[in-house]
């Protein structure tokens, strides 16, 4: 890409963390009092009726015509990041579990491009790869070892980080999957269409 198309991009990915950030803090503050998959539900709706809405005011003659099976399996995926990740947050003790997860996932697509072919390993993706492992590993053991832990949420915590990472296994095979079909269709529709699946 050119340089202001990387810039974008780069800009893109910016906001994306910002607002998994906020949404990691309202949803911890919302499933106080509130059944987790409901909320799951909740949350998936409204995000298939706004991205519905606007892919059919940006793109009102696009229709489903083909690839129905990976937008059903992309649907499921985002699906299984929403409602593992829901999970995750409301058994996880404190916010720093979940924000660690959240450079993870473009590191585990890279790692599965990689392999697939579809992108080259070089000095400053290892580079990459190897600061965001190392920085996750820190942050684990810093916040680790600060926490008063007793057994019982060392356990609380454990069972976090595993739907953290099927939320975060989930991502990536959104991600992977949803690439064929970003060359049928414009990118919100896919969106507003596995969201859509995802809440049903």
């Amino acid at each position: 890409p050119n340089k202001g198309g990387s810039s974008l991009v780069h800009i893109a990915l910016f906001v994306i963390q910002f607002n998994f950030a906020i949404g990691t803090v309202l949803a911890k503050i919302g499933m106080v009092k509130l059944n987790p998959i409901v909320f799951a539900f909740y949350r998936e709706v409204a995000a298939g009726i706004v991205l519905g809405i606007v892919a059919r005011y940006l793109y009102p003659n696009e229709r489903f015509t083909t690839g129905i099976r990976a937008i059903l399996w992309t649907g499921l995926c985002v699906f299984g990041t929403q409602i593992f990740s829901i999970i995750g947050i409301k058994l996880a003790t404190n916010a720093v579990d979940f924000a660690i997860w959240q450079p993870v996932q473009p590191v585990l697509v890279l790692c599965v491009s990689i392999y697939l072919g579809w992108e080259r390993l070089n000095k400053a993706r290892a580079f990459g790869i190897l600061s965001a492992f190392f920085g996750c590993v820190l942050v684990v053991l810093v916040s680790t070892t600060t926490d008063n832990t007793t057994t019982a949420l060392l356990l609380r915590r454990i069972a976090a980080n595993i739907f953290f990472f099927l939320s975060c296994a989930c991502g990536v095979g959104y991600q992977i999957l949803s690439k064929p079909i970003l060359r049928i269709y414009p990118s919100i529709c896919i969106a507003a269409w596995c969201y859509g699946i995802a809440s049903m």
